[in-house]
């Protein structure tokens, strides 16, 4: 009778052990929904969102191709567009995924064919201000299929292509996809989707030059170097070279 007096009736003791109840799982709601609320800054803080990491993650160990030339001047630190200048990872290239993840692609020379030191880890490193996510910048440079092998895309070029891709060039009269393989793909800021644009623009042998392409009909038709000054990159005195078709 004392208990019953002190904490109520019966029914008052099992509504208190209710109310215990509901306020354990809701503890525990509350604790699984900070615990997505964390996984989601985590995965925004480091620019993957979790398809994409699940993506990645599925890639690390493998073998892959290069789909297009890559220039760099630093192989540990190669930006996700093209700067043309320095050496050239070649197209076609096999190599293994080291690493994938917080914005950066690690990877190794994985061939026979390789005329440098196959062990030389390589980083493409996908900047925040790219327009491009993760998972994109991975399938623009790598594939599963090796595009130099018969049938491939380098083998649908022409043997003028075919040569000027092997060198880094690009002329007129290529394709838009035979320039991609040549150069790699421009910043995407500046050129989002390049196969859909009839205008590219790249970083040329320095920051103060630009290499900029016209295209008509799919094909090249004007290659312009553009100089900037020094001091206004972008609004200074600038000196055009405009190397016109030949007749």
């Amino acid at each position: 009778m004392w208990e019953i007096h002190k904490f109520g009736s019966v029914r008052d003791i099992k509504q208190s052990r209710e109310v215990v109840k509901m306020s354990t799982r809701q503890k525990l709601i509350l604790f699984s929904v900070l615990c997505l609320v964390l996984s989601s800054c985590i995965a925004k803080h480091s620019g993957l969102s979790f398809s994409e990491k699940k993506y990645i993650d599925s890639r690390k160990g493998q073998t892959y191709y290069t789909k297009t030339n890559i220039w760099y001047t630093n192989p540990e630190g190669i930006p996700c567009f093209t700067h043309l200048k320095g050496s050239i990872l070649p197209v076609g290239m096999k190599v293994k995924i080291l690493h994938c993840g917080e914005r950066q692609i690690k990877f190794i020379m994985d061939s026979e064919l390789a005329k440098m030191d196959s062990e030389v880890p390589f980083c493409l490193v996908h900047y925040r201000k790219s327009s491009i996510n993760f998972k994109q910048l991975f399938n623009r440079y790598f594939s599963k299929e090796d595009v130099m092998a018969e049938g491939g895309a380098f083998s649908k070029l022409t043997i003028e292509e075919q040569n000027n891709v092997k060198n880094g060039n690009v002329s007129y009269g290529m394709s838009k996809e035979a320039a991609l393989m040549a150069y790699g793909y421009p910043p995407s800021g500046w050129v989002p989707n390049p196969l859909l644009s009839n205008f590219w623009e790249y970083f040329g042998k320095s920051n103060i030059w630009r290499k900029r392409i016209y295209f008509m009909d799919n094909k090249v038709s004007k290659i312009e170097d553009v100089e900037f000054g020094r001091k206004v990159p972008f609004a200074g005195r600038r000196k055009r070279i405009t190397v016109q078709p030949k007749d």
